[in-house]
């Protein structure tokens, strides 16, 4: 019975000497956090003490530390935990008491054992270091954090001061970022694309208008007016045959008729397609515009032309079709006969157009509210069409002071690959 006895109370008082020392370790890890105690011994692997004084009057140094969001850590120079916050504490999930007395690599991803070792070189020799190194929590999750060291004599001995910052947060906001970073990379090309797309569309409707002009000006040309001239000379046969004076009247009058109407087509003509445009170039277009306007419409251009070089065909015909439109807003609303019109280079692949008067000027506001009735469609038309081939229409006006309209036009239409885009090019 006796044997039996001492079998049955040895893990009794095993259990109550293990009871006694976690007992003890959590007074010990309280003494430590209120300061009530001065010095900690730590054994190492060769069961040598090493003593790290820990001074009363740092107490109120160590509820600040306690009181920290991020993790605070002492370590020896075995890199062993002397010290740690109840933050570092939450973070690995791991009791302070278990912490204690531990190798800090222990809670590092396999990979980051070295990098830390390295950083904690560097902490020796510099003044600070830090970098980024996954730690491993009990539940085997991997949580990213900012480590940063720094050394610190104490009582003739070297420890490490050690910053445990959470990252998670951060990764989580960078990854979110970084993902709409990509939708919206995705989301401008598609926008570059289909503004491509839109240039294209207008280099093609300035050309295939042109194209209709010049067809048009030919029918003019080479059937209309032939048969108002063939019906001319008919008349002017039958107008020498006639003796009785009212019929002679009336076949004169029908020849008057025939020659107004050659010289509106003829003029008709003209207006579609000038040739001069399509065979010299914009500033004789230009010239020729100022002499029709000067014709027909008794407004005065003054143009002054600057050596720009020629644009490609499309931007040509726009520029020439946008400066009429300008000139004829000056005679419908400046109510004055002059106005200006230069033409030079703006930087090397552009071009700019300057068209001004002296008149009535007009409420810009009016026209950023949208088109109206008074010339605001022609430069709202003007203005959209320029912009889509990456161009630009500025307008300084007010009533009573005025217009200036500078048009910068781009040599030619380049494509995000780099090519020039015309009118009809297969690619």
């Amino acid at each position: 019975m006796e044997k039996g006895i001492d079998i049955d109370t040895t893990p009794r008082d095993e259990i109550a000497h293990l009871k006694e020392r976690l007992r003890e370790a959590e007074e010990l890890i309280d003494a430590i956090r209120s300061g009530r105690i001065d010095a900690l011994v730590v054994h190492d692997h060769a069961n040598k003490e090493s003593i790290y004084t820990l001074r009363g009057a740092d107490h109120t140094y160590r509820v600040l530390i306690e009181s920290m969001d991020e993790g605070a850590v002492i370590l020896s120079g075995e890199e062993i935990i002397l010290y740690c916050n109840r933050r570092l504490s939450d973070l690995l999930q791991v009791p302070v008491n278990h912490l204690l007395g531990t190798e800090i690599s222990e809670f590092m991803a396999p990979g980051d054992t070295d990098s830390f070792r390295l950083l904690c070189r560097r902490a020796y020799e510099e003044t600070a270091a830090k970098t980024e190194i996954d730690l491993i929590a009990a539940d085997s999750a991997r949580i990213p954090t900012l480590i940063s060291l720094c050394t610190l004599p104490v009582d003739g001995l070297e420890i490490l001061c050690m910053v445990v910052t959470d990252l998670t947060e951060q990764k989580k906001n960078e990854a979110t970022l970084a993902s709409y970073s990509q939708r919206l990379i995705q989301k401008n090309a598609e926008l570059e694309r289909r503004a491509e797309q839109l240039a294209r569309l207008s280099s093609e409707l300035t050309m295939t208008e042109q194209r209709e002009r010049r067809q048009m000006s030919r029918i003019l040309h080479d059937g209309l007016q032939q048969m108002l001239a063939s019906a001319r000379m008919q008349v002017e046969t039958l107008s020498r045959k006639l003796t009785q004076a009212d019929l002679k009247r009336s076949a004169d009058m029908i020849l008057d008729i025939l020659f107004e109407s050659i010289q509106v087509s003829r003029s008709l003509c003209l207006d579609l397609s000038p040739p001069v445009l399509h065979d010299v170039g914009l500033a004789a277009g230009l010239q020729w515009l100022a002499r029709s306007m000067r014709e027909k419409h008794d407004l005065e251009v003054e143009i002054h032309l600057e050596k720009a070089g020629e644009p490609a065909e499309e931007i040509k015909f726009m520029a020439f079709d946008s400066v009429r439109e300008l000139l004829f807003n000056t005679v419908k609303h400046a109510g004055i006969p002059q106005a200006r019109v230069s033409l030079g280079p703006d930087g090397a692949d552009r071009l700019r157009i300057m068209v001004s008067d002296e008149g009535a000027g007009f409420d810009l506001e009016r026209l950023d509210s949208g088109p109206d009735q008074e010339g605001g469609f022609g430069l709202f038309s003007i203005r959209e069409r320029i912009t889509l081939i990456g161009g630009s229409l500025e307008i300084e006006t007010a009533p009573g002071q005025g217009s200036r309209f500078t048009l910068v036009f781009p040599r030619t239409i380049v494509s995000s690959a780099g090519g020039s885009t015309r009118a009809g090019d297969p690619n």
